[in-house]
């Protein structure tokens, strides 16, 4: 459902990476979360040794206080003969508790510890600056995530009946291909670095072709959200004006 929620936001087709949609929009998994989750309950249960009956079962599984793994704030795992039971919330959780550091486990407050947890697990989101229109964030979408109708992306996900090559330039129809090299974009790509060099101040033609990719597709952090908005409604143009992803 988090899957589809996250196509249906984006416009990504079925088949998209989800890690790299997730990644896309700043969401952690459903099974990080679920980790998350568990991991609070024990810290709050040994901040506040409450409730009793559940504290007693994480005291017997302390080290003793002069020893190496107690001054890590970690517990003993729970033996399980079992193949399922390793998977049941007690043995997981502590498992996934002894993996944090020292300075997550010791956090004064459940706040502060569901925090450092939170930036530990979800990832920072690409945004998308002042594209508001689905169409808008559906292009840029497909090219960040590589599954577009872009022959390389079809390719590389086994359509059937497709190769890899631009079928005017006969090279591999990629994302860099598509917006730095294509010969049949040459005009519209040109409008697009005359309006977009002004605001990096610099000849965008000249930059280094992964910088410059990044910089269509991400914006820049170094530069305002006015400016990255411009930049990236500039993409959106150029990407409208070829036709190119409107195409199957």
């Amino acid at each position: 459902m988090q899957y589809r929620a996250a196509r249906i936001i984006t416009g990504a087709w079925q088949g998209t990476s989800y890690e790299k949609l997730y990644k896309i929009l700043g969401w952690e998994s459903l099974n990080k979360r679920r980790t998350m989750r568990k991991l609070t309950i024990l810290h709050e249960t040994l901040l506040n040794k409450h409730p009793r009956h559940f504290y007693s079962i994480f005291k017997n599984n302390l080290y003793p206080e002069n020893s190496r793994l107690a001054n890590q704030s970690s517990l003993k795992n729970i033996p399980c003969k079992k193949s399922r039971y390793p998977k049941e919330f007690l043995p997981s959780t502590i498992k996934d508790w002894n993996l944090l550091c020292k300075s997550v486990k010791d956090s004064k407050t459940k706040p502060i510890f569901k925090q450092k947890i939170l930036n530990m697990v979800r990832p920072k989101k690409s945004p998308f600056y002042g594209l508001f229109y689905f169409s808008q964030v559906r292009y840029l979408t497909m090219l960040r995530v590589g599954l577009s109708p872009l022959n390389y992306h079809k390719f590389s996900y086994n359509f059937n009946n497709v190769d890899e090559y631009c079928t005017v330039c006969e090279c591999t129809e990629n994302t860099e291909h598509y917006l730095l090299s294509c010969i049949s974009y040459r005009l519209t790509r040109t409008t697009m670095y005359n309006a977009i060099s002004p605001v990096l101040g610099v000849d965008v033609s000249t930059l280094p072709k992964s910088s410059l990719i990044s910089i269509l597709l991400y914006g820049r952090d170094d530069m305002t959200f006015a400016q990255n908005t411009i930049i990236l409604k500039e993409v959106i143009c150029f990407i409208k004006k070829t036709g190119r992803l409107d195409s199957m």
